[in-house]
């Protein structure tokens, strides 16, 4: 209403004056005017520009088509229309691949393949794909080298209303806290595989970038802790776009069997609270939650010691020296 009072002060009425019409009807839902030439209003009028919602962004609509896909994917097809259901899946992926490139690209760094695509591994809710951050993959996730790129709202919007299910850990919201954490790369870039963090690699942002980070990590389907680093995760953001790269390390880093004990008082009572929740006929939710929290605390804990350990190491050096490189590769340095 105040824009339309503006508009009516600062063009329409000066309009109509200047044609020596006159207001005669100013109530109900709308005005009248008398006037001889009354083009110059009506071409007044069309040069108006719309009252309206402002126009769907891209990544508004890829959002959009992206959740009605999954809800679409939403009911168990019968194995008669089984075929079918993977036939529209495909198609859905194959569209909101092409929307995303016209979002993210172009995108090209050496040692990385040409073509990106989707990496959401599933739309299907039940699937362990599910839920992945919604970005264009280069390579393969845990191959020896991939990225994947993204834009810093579309990684925002992710951490703000991720799907659940993927995991009962919490990823804060804020992305700089967010690439910090193990579970951030186990979820938005690994569709099946666990991650441990087994110590923060200094590397420095270059200018303008909100953040840049890289850890040592180990990912697998098994026990991750105790055990040895053997790739590095590097997230940077730069000109409103986020690159997380997965590289497997190029100097071997070797084991420290002084820090395999350090979560052992944890292990034990973990150890003893799966033993009571076993013999409680595995029904006990506190117990199990229990048992969660203390070899959590003992990975850790391990993870800690090993850390403060691997830091002036040759290996720990050579890390350095990758995640730096990757950091230069991705800003042409």
């Amino acid at each position: 209403m105040a824009r339309l009072r503006a508009l009516r002060s600062d063009l329409i009425d000066p309009t109509i004056a200047v044609h020596h019409g006159r207001v005669v009807k100013r109530t109900g839902d709308g005005s009248r005017s008398k006037s001889r030439p009354m083009k110059a209003l009506v071409l007044a009028a069309l040069l108006l520009p719309p009252i309206s919602a402002a126009a769907v962004s891209p990544e508004d609509a890829y959002l959009a088509a992206r959740d009605r896909y999954i809800a679409s994917f939403k009911t168990t097809a019968s194995a008669k229309d089984e075929k079918a259901v993977f036939a529209r899946h495909d198609k859905a992926v194959r569209d909101l691949e092409q929307q995303l490139k016209r979002i993210v690209d172009p995108f090209s760094a050496s040692g990385f393949p040409a073509e990106g695509k989707l990496n959401l591994v599933s739309l299907f809710p039940d699937d362990i794909g599910f839920g992945m951050l919604d970005g264009l993959v280069y390579g393969e996730g845990e191959s020896a080298k991939s990225i994947v790129v993204t834009t810093d709202s579309l990684l925002d919007k992710w951490l703000l209303g991720r799907p659940k299910g993927r995991s009962k850990d919490d990823i804060p919201t804020s992305a700089a806290a967010a690439v910090k954490t193990k579970d951030f790369y186990a979820q938005a870039v690994n569709s099946d595989s666990a991650a441990a963090n087994y110590g923060e690699i200094p590397v420095a942002a270059p200018p303008g970038a909100k953040f840049a980070h890289a850890m040592l990590s180990l990912i697998g389907n098994g026990p991750l802790v105790p055990g040895t680093p053997d790739r590095i995760f590097v997230a940077l953001e730069q000109g409103g776009r986020v690159f997380i790269v997965s590289e497997k390390l190029a100097t071997r880093v070797p084991p420290i069997p002084a820090c395999d004990a350090a979560g052992a008082d944890a292990t034990k009572k973990a150890d003893a609270a799966d033993s009571a929740f076993m013999k409680g006929g595995g029904k006990n939710k506190k117990l199990l939650d229990q048992v969660e929290k203390l070899r959590n605390e003992a990975d850790a804990a391990v993870c800690a010691c090993f850390a403060g350990k691997v830091k002036g190491t040759p290996a720990f050096k050579a890390a350095e020296a990758q995640a730096a490189a990757i950091v230069a590769a991705l800003t042409g340095q």
